[in-house]
């Protein structure tokens, strides 16, 4: 039938991404969540909301849509939209440059790609 072409299995990408990404991507998650807590539990609660588009080098649309959803999963970020080859970004406590919010994890599912 054709209904699903290589952009719809994942399984193209072989047991890396669960032996290399998943306990990278868990790591991040679980630091986000300390962070977004103590965010949370100041008095001050410094909060620097902010929605950003930044460019993407996934050359995918698998890629891209394995960084919008790494980026959702983790704690005080959320993937608006994927639009070509950008994301729009809500952040809500946004402290380092623009260009930087998805540099390890565009980094990381890019290897991915040239891996699978």
């Amino acid at each position: 039938m054709r209904i699903v072409d290589e952009e719809g299995a994942p399984a193209q990408l072989g047991v890396r991404p669960f032996t290399h990404y998943a306990p990278w991507l868990m790591r991040e998650i679980l630091v986000s969540n300390l962070k977004v807590a103590k965010i949370i539990l100041s008095p001050r609660m410094p909060l620097r909301r902010r929605v950003v588009t930044v460019p993407t080098r996934a050359s995918t649309e698998l890629g891209r849509v394995m960084l919008a959803n790494s980026i959702t999963l983790t704690p005080g970020t959320v993937a608006v939209r994927v639009e070509g080859e950008s994301i729009t970004i809500h952040a809500l406590a946004l402290t380092n440059d623009e260009s930087d919010i998805t540099g390890e994890t565009d980094r990381r599912i890019c290897g991915l790609e040239k891996s699978g």
